[in-house]
């Protein structure tokens, strides 16, 4: 089986250079192995240069899990990632986001 590095993952995942998108996929047509430091590193380079929020980061990783030419390495690890938890109050507050300091507060811990 063939392995993608975390800059094909971009690339499949951003959908912004067409030639390389294809390539990309007929690469990856007959399955394709993702460690999950790509995975790590995509959410990374998505979020960093791409801006993309939260909310959008946990859709991609769905459907990576859920994509059926592409094997994520300790895909239940990275499911166990969604919904993202963080002390982050105004992040906390963003879809595809839990915030721990309300969870604490709720049970009455902090």
């Amino acid at each position: 089986m063939r392995a993608v590095t975390s800059k094909v993952l971009v690339r499949l995942l951003a959908r912004d250079n067409g030639g390389q998108v294809a390539d990309t996929e007929a690469f990856g047509a007959h399955g394709a192995w993702v460690p999950t430091l790509a995975v790590v590193e995509a959410m990374r380079i998505l979020e960093a240069i791409y801006d993309w929020p939260p909310a959008r980061q946990s859709i991609c990783l769905e459907m990576q899990l859920d994509h059926g030419d592409l094997v994520i390495q300790d895909a239940e690890v990275v499911s166990a990632a969604v919904p993202m938890g963080t002390f982050d109050r105004k992040l906390g507050g963003r879809a595809g986001a839990e915030s721990l300091e309300t969870q604490g507060r709720k049970k009455g811990r902090v």
